[in-house]
C-alpha cells in the first residue's frame, strides 16, 4: 500500500508540480506511469486536454478540486475509476 501511496504522490508531482520533493529515480518513474495509462485523456500536463471527444471530459488534475483531494480518495479514484466516464479503474499491481 505504500507503494502505491508514493507512485500516486509521484505522479501527481510529475503533473502538476505540487512541490513534493522526489529522486530523479521517482521523478522518471512518475513520468513513466503518467505517461501509459493517464496522458492519453488527461494530457501532457494534466490538463484534460488529452482525448477531447470524451463526454464528460477527462478531469483537469490542476484543479484545486483535484488538488485539495485528499491522497486516499485520489488512489480511491485511480484504483476504482469513476462511474459514467471513461475512467476506467487501474490494477492495483500498476502502481
Amino acid at each position: 500500500m505504500k507503494a502505491m501511496l508514493s507512485a500516486v504522490f509521484i505522479l501527481m508531482e510529475t503533473v502538476q508540480g505540487c512541490g513534493l520533493k522526489t529522486s530523479r529515480g521517482q521523478e522518471r518513474k512518475g513520468q513513466q506511469l503518467y505517461k501509459e495509462p493517464c496522458m492519453v485523456c488527461h494530457g501532457e500536463r494534466g490538463k484534460g486536454d488529452g482525448y477531447r471527444s470524451l463526454n464528460p471530459r477527462p478531469a483537469d488534475l490542476t484543479f484545486p478540486s483535484v488538488q485539495n483531494r485528499l491522497d486516499p480518495d485520489l488512489l480511491k479514484t485511480i484504483h476504482a475509476g469513476r462511474p459514467n466516464t471513461a475512467m476506467g479503474g487501474m490494477e492495483v499491481g500498476a502502481f
